[in-house]
Formats: C-alpha cells, structure tokens, sequence
C-alpha cells in the first residue's frame, strides 16, 4: 500500500486514488472492529474515541473527492 509513501513521493500521482481506497476499506474494518470491542467492554472514553475514527474517516472521504 503507498498510503503511507506519499509524503515522500514514493507513490505515483495514478496510484494516489487506489492507494486511498485501499486505505479507506483497511481503516473501516479496522474500526469497526475496534468499535466492537470497546463497546461490549464498555470502555470509558469509546464515544471520544469513536468519533476520532469517524473524523479519519470524513477526512479520507474528503480527500477521494
């Protein structure tokens, strides 16, 4: 995945999209697992933490368009 090269400009212009969808899909069941977990040990700060994965998200949805 080049997501993580492109402040060094290792990942081309035409793979920028592709690498952001990948990264996308990663980041969504990644959370959604996450968000599982602290829910049913109902961790103290889930809400606060819940919603910084919901902003990565908005912001890589920002970024696609």
């Amino acid at each position: 995945m080049c997501v993580g090269r492109t402040h060094t400009k290792q990942c081309r212009d035409t793979e920028l999209l592709a690498a952001l969808r990948d990264f996308e899909r990663h980041a969504l069941e990644h959370f959604s697992q996450e968000n599982e977990w602290m829910e049913s040990h109902n961790f103290p700060a889930r809400k606060c933490h819940i919603a910084e994965h919901d902003a990565v998200l908005g912001s890589v949805r920002s970024i696609r368009r």
